[in-house]
């Protein structure tokens, strides 16, 4: 097993080695499918763009400050998703939640291309923040990509 995948899931604090195993394999399975490296990319990009903000506490996604389509895409599937790809992890379905993750890679590419998520606007910035943000927590529930 590459030492970037152990790094990525390790990062996550698996609680027991078989929730180790398990995550190992999923991320090892999702690194196969052909939209991997892209939402791999796109993760790594969002873990920078979050780290240079140093935000020091949680931001909170107001859907009225959403202007532009593909972010407005984006939350929705996000929010669609994000119930399914919860459960899936506490039900062990590591798999499971990457793939539906997986499925974001169109919307992830479309945000990235039109929207300038540093806007001039604080609340929009922070609101393009939050999003970015909660869709790496969800990523996050299985292994930090930004290792791979």
């Amino acid at each position: 097993i590459p030492v970037n995948i152990i790094q990525s899931v390790m990062a996550t604090g698996p609680c027991s080695l078989i929730e180790f195993g398990e995550k190992i394999q999923a991320v090892i399975t999702f690194k196969e499918q052909p939209q991997a490296q892209l939402l791999i990319d796109a993760n790594k990009r969002i873990h920078n763009i979050l780290k240079k903000q140093n935000l020091s506490e949680k931001l909170t996604i107001n859907p009225a400050l959403c202007s532009e389509l593909e972010e407005i895409k984006l939350l929705g599937i996000l929010r669609d998703n994000k119930d399914n790809v919860i459960k899936l992890v506490k039900d062990r379905d590591y798999t499971g939640s990457l793939m539906i993750l997986a499925s974001l890679k169109e919307p992830v590419d479309e945000f990235f291309n039109a929207v300038l998520v540093m806007d001039n606007n604080p609340a929009v910035r922070d609101n393009r923040l939050a999003i970015l943000s909660e869709l790496r927590e969800l990523f996050l529930l299985t292994a930090d990509f930004s290792h791979l």
